[in-house]
């Protein structure tokens, strides 16, 4: 299990308006370098996430509106771009968009998802997916 309690204060604590226009940067990097894919990312109807999905339809970045904290697929995005990226922002990689990898102690979800609260029947704290963590904090 990778711990996201570190990686997600540390994106709160570096969350500021210069983020947004960054963000627009970096995904503008992951779509021209990841062939084939798209943007998923309604951005009139205020969605806090802005998803990257390969030409299947398979998420293999996941960008936050309000954080600097992005979730890529391993080995989906090119080393040089996540590089550059980490200089920015976050960046936590994941095996598998739907595989249960990672956990989180609830201050730290509170704290960089102050308007969102954590749904325990949904999934658990000690074991889920990037897609899990996506869903449990979209608006």
């Amino acid at each position: 299990m990778t711990d996201m309690t570190i990686p997600l204060l540390e994106a709160r604590s570096r969350a500021d308006q210069s983020w947004h226009p960054r963000m627009y940067e970096w995904l503008v990097k992951v779509l021209a370098t990841c062939s084939g894919s798209t943007l998923d990312w309604d951005i009139g109807a205020g969605e806090e996430w802005a998803r990257v999905l390969n030409g299947g339809g398979t998420p293999v970045a996941y960008f936050r509106v309000d954080l600097p904290l992005v979730l890529v697929a391993k080995q989906r995005i090119r080393p040089w771009v996540l590089d550059e990226m980490r200089q920015v922002a976050v960046v936590v990689e994941y095996r598998e968009a739907d595989e249960p990898e990672f956990m989180v102690e609830l201050n730290a979800f509170d704290q960089a998802f102050p308007t969102h609260q954590w749904r325990t029947e949904t999934c658990s704290l000690d074991c889920f997916s990037a897609n899990d963590l996506h869903w449990m904090t979209a608006t």
